[in-house]
This record gives C-alpha cells, structure tokens and sequence, in this order.
C-alpha cells in the first residue's frame, strides 16, 4: 500500500487541501461583500466594494487610503467658523459625528455655540474609533484642513475597544477597517492578504477576529491615544486633548472605571465621563434616539453646558 502513496499522491492531497481553504474563504468573503453592498446606499461605494477587495486574496494591500478619500467628503463641515477665536477639534465615531441629528441638534453645533469657536468634527457616523483617530494624525493633509486647536475632544464609548481588537478587513459595518499591530511599543498598519496570512501561518483571517484579554486591550487602548498625541505634538502647540468617556448605562460606567487612566494623565490626557459631568448616566428614554441607541439632542443639552463649565472651564457665552 505504501508505494502508491508517494509524493505525487502527498502532492495532490495538499493542493486539494490548499484550494478547499481558498474556496472557503472565497465564499466567506463575497459573502462579506454582497452584504455590504445590499446595506449600502451609496452606488460608488458598492462599486468601489465589489471591484477593490480582491486584492486582499494576492497582495500586501490596505484599501483604507481610498476608503478615507471616499468617505472625507461626506464628514461633517466645520461648525462656528465666523469666530475668531481657537477651534475645537471632535473626533470619535458615530456618537461625536451627531448619527440620526440635524446639524443643528449635534454635540459640535452646541459645543461651538456655547464656546463661540470653531469646532471642526473629524468623526465619521459609522465604525470609526482610535485607530481612525492614529491614521488621520498621520496624514500630513489632515494638518492642513484642522488649523492648531485648542482642544482635542475625542468621544469614547465601550464599543471601541472591541473595534481596536478586530482583526477585520471587512466587517459587517459595510466600511473597510485597518487594524494595527503593536511592535515595540508602537503602533503598525497591518496590510496583509488572505494568501499572506496563510503561508506566515497567521493564526487569523482576514475575516475573523482575534481575542485578546482585557487589561491588553485596555493597554492597547491607551497606547492607540498615546501614539496620536506624538503625532499632534509634532504639528501642535499648547493644546488640551480630553477623552470624553460617554457612560450609556451604570454597567459601562463600572466597565470604564476598570481602566487605570494615571498614565495618560501623566502625559496631559483630561479623562471626564458623561456621569461625572451630569450625575447620571445617560440611559433615560429622552437620553436616545428609539430607532438607533445614539445619543438624542436632549443628552447634548444636558452634556455639553457642564462639558464646557467643568472641563474647559469656560462660560457660556451663547447669546
């Protein structure tokens, strides 16, 4: 029996065994992609999803730089730039853009109303977070559309450490994600293929995510701040960068007390939550919009007075 098994017979089997993995993780991804393109509305984007993505299969490739360019139009117009005085840069995701408010109802429009700055809203309203923050700050023309602020506000909510541990390319959220990689101390683009993957023998696609425990990613969460604030040093002076943790409810609350912030604060972070600012966290039915669980006009109101007074600790001067 043994002579008819030889490395011919062996050869067969590992192609076989090679193209059945391909052929599964092929379906997996064109699966991935009619998804996305069926829950997105934008027809250039489906275009740009179906025609782009496969070059995940053979290179060494990110999609996100064309992503990025696709999508900075769409991102919020600066609010309040009649006055004079220094801006405000927010950052965050869907909570700090203002998802499911007119511009008139978001955190950036009260925020510039009662500050009378310019606040300049560089989140996105779908699946941003840190690591979009880190990419933009190391985009030379990020520099050139947001002049030297004085206050860096980045919105913080518990989902972002699960996007931060993601080892997604393509996610259900219909937008290609980069994920990064820690060497040293610092923080890397990952840019791999399903075919890189797999001859490095990475213990991951690019279709599933990698777990990691939680004082890790409370690590990497900080570091994914830490690595921004270098690159602004680099290009700002005398600015006040404050992560704004929203509390939704008491369990996020006590999720984000678990984190040891002192480090941060030794390097001129302001950390302030939602609930320290109002009293409560924000999970009343008036806190929300029923159809999408962000943040209503009427949280803004209540939030951002107190955002102002306690944390920038200047008056209202809306008139």
């Amino acid at each position: 029996m043994l002579k008819f098994f030889n490395f011919k017979t062996l050869a067969i089997i590992l192609i076989n065994l090679f193209l059945t993995f391909v052929l599964v993780e092929a379906c997996c991804y064109f699966h991935e992609v009619i998804i996305a393109s069926k829950n997105c509305n934008d027809c250039d984007l489906k275009h740009f999803k179906i025609c782009g993505y496969h070059k995940y299969f053979f290179l060494k490739h990110s999609s996100f730089d064309q992503t990025y360019e696709m999508l900075k139009p769409k991102l919020k117009q600066p609010e309040g730039t009649q006055y004079k005085s220094e801006p405000i840069l927010l950052t965050g995701c869907s909570f700090a853009y203002g998802y499911g408010l007119n511009d008139n109802q978001t955190f950036q429009k009260k925020l510039s109303d009662l500050t009378q700055r310019p606040v300049y809203n560089r989140a996105y309203e779908l699946w941003w977070g840190p690591q979009t923050l880190l990419y933009q700050a190391r985009r030379d023309d990020f520099y050139k559309e947001v002049p030297n602020p004085k206050y860096v506000v980045f919105v913080l909510i518990q989902d972002h450490i699960a996007r931060i541990n993601s080892s997604c390319i393509i996610t259900f959220h219909r937008y290609p994600h980069l994920r990064y990689i820690e060497h040293n101390g610092t923080l890397h683009q990952e840019k791999t293929s399903l075919l890189y993957n797999f001859f490095t023998f990475k213990k991951y696609t690019i279709f599933r995510s990698q777990h990691i425990p939680k004082e890790k990613s409370f690590n990497l969460l900080k570091l994914f701040f830490k690595e921004t604030k270098k690159e602004f040093d680099k290009h700002w002076k005398n600015y006040k960068f404050i992560i704004l943790i929203y509390d939704e409810n008491p369990n996020i609350k006590n999720f984000f007390k678990e984190i040891d912030w002192q480090d941060l604060e030794k390097e001129g972070f302001t950390i302030v939550s939602t609930s320290d600012l109002v009293g409560r966290t924000m999970n009343l039915p008036q806190d929300v919009i029923s159809d999408n669980y962000h943040p209503s006009e009427k949280a803004w109101d209540i939030i951002t007075p107190a955002f102002v007074r306690k944390v920038l600790n200047e008056p209202n001067n809306k008139n």
